[in-house]
């Protein structure tokens, strides 16, 4: 592979090596002014724009001010060197011009800056399609540079050249097409589309013709198999993409019908000519199988041409609103379920489906950083449950209120907003009573320093409980157990000590008839428990076992990790589970610094040195970006904690950025700006976070640390 990269590497520094020795032209960096688009005002103008026919006459301004918006982000990530986020902004921009309109000039101007970038970039990483794509753009901008053309030249025959003395044409042809595939994703002029299609029958007739000449007639493989019996489709979608059913066609049938897959498929397309229902349910029937196949770019834009079609067929919206939800996209489900709406009003199946999946959605963005948009869709969600509800209030919705508003309780915890969080909690309760409501407004009520409330809505949870169940007595241990600890927090100690107790003795009745798994959670529990009660002898064995129970079990490492941070600091103890988690799940570089990050904060309570192997774990790979990299600089020395705190792109990050930093401090015997570092990770309100559970829990320690410790690291 490292051989491959390098000759691909040499050959396209090549490619571009030979270039004009005119200086190249003043690049603009945007195109001319207009009507700025903004991040917030994007979505509805691309969905305006998807909405527009291709002859409309507002298309070209809406289309133009699109591509500046994709434009100036370009712009924004070349100042920045973020190869990555150049390449996403020309896939935006690509999808505004259909393939004929690549090659008539259309393109803005502004692109040739972020070509130049591609080619100059993508050249040493050995990036085929993405020079071949700046190389393009720049023969497209420029049809007179016959430099710029011949290097294009060099680099497409180049790319067939070298691959065309491999062995099998399963391997011939793998790099090719996905070259061509993401250089029609970037650049999709016709002569490129028309390439990819060549390159599809070429593979499914090399396939056939190795299988045709095989004296002992073996059967296909798989990955053959469906390289021919998948060729129809791939070379439909090369057209579908763009909403040309038409070309679709006409290739599909020059594939050849020998019967089944191909023969079907045109017959489908056959029948998207037709203007009336039969053809509406073509485009809908294909959509849904591109979707099926993981191609929601081919199901889109399927629905979009519906869509520009059929104006009043409120399905075309609700096929477009169901991508949206697929990819978590809040904004977009929520726009086209609303113009579904409104299209049939009277339909109630459509109102259940949109509560079901904004539902869903919901449940999802409780993880989600954008609060924005989650809030939104909450929002939008309470205001179609009450219409539904105000239409038709003899059948029940397919969510209750008291589900609905639960979810968004959630939502709002781990969003940082407390105050909109009991809000929904109330009018939960206020709906009807549930155990879950009562059991997330106990835990709100916990976490923002109101302990004696959240005894009394663990209580109400245990009262609301159902009288059977399989699950009954476990959920009698851990609300018990959550009565115990507000009980705790509210200075109730012997209070506190009997709940323990008795969440501990229903653990330990019920531990003979769990199965494995749900034993090492009941290990899990009476470890936590066993420590509260400051037997932590038998709280560690009780943790191994739950480790033994279920090795493969995460959030069973984080949770002991997290306890051992706040409780009694066992730095030789943590270190094995570290250890043991490494060992069996392979943990994630991610989780690999968040545990390490923990063990370096035990290791600074206890006084016990940390082995210098595990903190092998603050090394990130080479080019890794994201928030646990940073966290990871952090946590090695290379990024101090302003840089950290810098970095930060919400209130999430920030509480980390502070208690990390507060654990730091504490390492280093600062106790006092430990303390002032986890008091601000509380000002924060993300309730529903490991750091503000162990910064409240830390906050409440006499002292933090059980000796001094100068340096944690033993060689």
């Amino acid at each position: 592979m490292r051989v491959w990269h390098f000759v691909l590497t040499t050959l396209l520094w090549a490619a571009c090596a030979s270039t004009s020795t005119a200086p190249p032209p003043q690049v603009p960096r945007l195109v001319p002014q207009l009507r700025v688009i903004t991040d917030a005002s994007y979505p509805d103008a691309i969905r305006t724009f998807e909405r527009l026919n291709p002859q409309a006459k507002e298309r070209p301004e809406l289309r133009e001010r699109l591509a500046a918006h994709w434009l100036t982000k370009a712009d924004t990530a070349i100042a920045a060197d973020k190869y990555a986020d150049v390449v996403a902004a020309l896939a935006q921009i690509s999808v505004l011009y259909a393939p004929q309109e690549w090659g008539s000039g259309a393109l803005p101007a502004g692109m040739e800056r972020l070509a130049r970038f591609l080619v100059k970039k993508g050249s040493p990483r050995g990036d085929e399609a993405r020079v071949l794509s700046g190389l393009l753009i720049l023969k497209l901008l420029h049809a007179d540079d016959q430099a710029t053309a011949d290097r294009y030249a060099r680099l497409v025959s180049w790319g067939f050249d070298a691959r065309a003395d491999m062995s099998g044409p399963l391997e011939r042809f793998e790099g090719l097409v996905e070259a061509w595939e993401e250089h029609a994703r970037l650049t999709p002029t016709e002569t490129v589309l028309g390439t990819v299609v060549k390159l599809y029958v070429e593979r499914r007739d090399a396939l056939v013709k190795l299988f045709q000449s095989s004296e002992e007639q073996v059967p296909l493989s798989a990955s053959v198999f469906q390289g021919v019996q998948r060729t129809a489709l791939n070379v439909a979608a090369v057209f579908l993409r763009h909403g040309d059913t038409a070309s679709a066609l006409t290739q599909v049938r020059a594939l050849g019908l020998s019967g089944g897959l191909e023969e079907r498929l045109a017959d489908t397309l056959e029948a998207t000519r037709d203007e009336g229902n039969t053809g509406a349910g073509a485009l809908l029937d294909l959509s849904r199988a591109y979707m099926e196949a993981g191609r929601n770019d081919v199901a889109r834009a399927l629905c979009i041409e519906g869509l520009r079609s059929r104006r009043e067929d409120p399905r075309f919206p609700q096929c477009l609103a169901r991508i949206a939800a697929t990819e978590s996209d809040f904004g977009g489900a929520i726009a086209w379920y609303s113009d579904a709406i409104a299209l049939v009003p009277e339909e109630r199946a459509l109102y259940d489906e949109i509560l079901e999946v904004l539902n869903g959605l919901i449940e999802q963005g409780t993880l989600s950083s954008n609060v924005a948009s989650t809030r939104a869709l909450a929002t939008r969600a309470t205001e179609i449950l009450k219409e539904r509800m105000r239409r038709w209030p003899k059948s029940a919705p397919p969510v209750s209120p008291e589900e609905l508003y639960t979810a968004i309780g959630i939502l709002e915890m781990n969003a940082g907003g407390a105050k909109q969080a009991e809000e929904y909690f109330r009018e939960s309760l206020a709906s009807r009573p549930t155990a879950p409501a009562a059991l997330q407004y106990g835990l709100l009520l916990e976490r923002t320093g109101r302990p004696k409330e959240a005894r009394e809505q663990y209580k109400a949870a245990f009262d609301l409980l159902p009288s059977e169940g399989a699950d009954l007595e476990r959920q009698r241990a851990e609300l018990i157990e959550h009565i115990a600890d507000a009980e705790r927090l509210a200075g109730m100690r012997e209070d506190a000590q009997r709940s323990y107790e008795k969440a501990l003795g229903i653990w330990d009745a019920l531990l003979p008839s769990l199965k494995q798994k749900r034993g090492g959670t009941a290990q899990l529990r009476r470890g936590v428990v066993l420590g509260r009660l400051a037997r932590f002898d038998e709280a560690k064995q009780a943790f191994e076992r739950a480790m033994d129970a279920a090795p493969s079990a995460r959030e069973t490492y984080a949770t002991i990790l997290a306890f051992l941070v706040v409780s009694a600091p066992d730095s030789g103890f943590a270190q094995s589970v570290f250890r043991t988690a490494q060992n069996q799940l392979g943990l994630e570089p991610e989780w690999r610094v968040y545990f390490a990050l923990w063990l370096r904060m035990i290791s600074g309570r206890s006084g016990q040195p940390i082995e210098s192997d595990l903190t092998r774990a603050f090394e990130a790979p080479s080019g890794a970006e994201g928030w646990w990299a940073k966290l990871a600089r952090f946590g090695s020395g290379k990024l101090n904690y302003d840089a950290l705190l810098e970095e930060t792109s919400g209130v999430g990050e920030r509480a980390e950025a502070y208690f990390y930093e507060g654990g730091r401090r504490l390492s280093q015997g600062d106790e006092a700006g430990a303390r002032a570092m986890f008091a601000k990770v509380l000002d924060t309100q993300m309730v529903n976070f490991y750091e503000f559970a162990m910064a409240q829990e830390l906050l409440g320690v006499q002292a933090m640390r059980t000796a001094p410790v100068a340096v944690n690291i033993k060689p």
